[in-house]
């Protein structure tokens, strides 16, 4: 799998020369960034995934160097900071964070996965118990991710993303019939932007039809 990790140099040193009243600031410039992130990259159809908000995975199977570094140069202005660029490959998502190539180019492409999770029912629960569910459910997703190398994702509300490789569909559909109120639709495309069409009309599809609790599109 290819992934562009992205690290933002100096950042610790740039948030403590804000000063003391300094959080909100962080906070609205991490989500400014985050916002051209997520829109300078969509259009090369990479997808970004914050890891600290200092460092980001922007996934990059399917894509061109050329593409992803065109979009990073449109990033660059927006970052309070220089920012490190490893261009990662290997056989787990997780791993090609900290496996540097020359050239992605050089490597092969592989289909991207994604499961989409959700709870069934959430909005039915009173905000406590639903905000219990959705904690647990985002510990149980990381620990499954961090088992196969997977890199997961938070989408908000109880909506939760992991990105994978074909190996692992197994395994994410296993997840879903283990939990006993989650549906996942999953995605399989041919870039980043792609599976997680494809996973999110999976998962229309099973709100829809209450026939299953996951959905493989391909």
């Amino acid at each position: 799998m290819k992934v562009l990790s992205l690290e933002l140099v100096g950042y610790r040193e740039w948030t403590e020369s804000l000063g003391h009243d300094r959080e909100w600031r962080i906070q609205s410039l991490q989500h400014r960034l985050a916002h051209v992130l997520y829109e300078t990259f969509s259009e090369v159809n990479a997808f970004p995934v914050p890891l600290r908000y200092d460092t980001y995975a922007v996934l990059a199977d399917g894509i061109r160097e050329a593409s992803l570094f065109e979009a990073l140069k449109k990033v660059r202005p927006f970052s309070p900071t220089e920012i490190r660029v490893c261009k990662g490959y290997a056989r787990r998502p997780v791993d090609a964070l900290f496996s540097c190539v020359d050239r992605l180019d050089d490597f092969p492409d592989e289909r991207v996965v994604v499961a989409h999770y959700d709870i069934d029912g959430v909005t039915k629960l009173h905000g406590r118990e639903a905000l219990e569910e959705i904690t647990t459910l985002r510990m149980t997703l990381e620990r499954r991710a961090r088992e196969i190398g997977a890199i997961p994702h938070y989408f908000g509300g109880d909506n939760f993303g992991v990105f994978a490789t074909l190996r692992d569909l197994d395994e994410l559909v296993e997840l879903v019939e283990e939990l006993r109120n989650v549906k996942a639709g999953i995605g399989v495309g041919r870039n980043p932007r792609e599976a997680l069409t494809k996973a999110a009309e999976a998962l229309d599809y099973l709100r829809r039809s209450r026939v299953s609790r996951w959905k493989v599109l391909d």
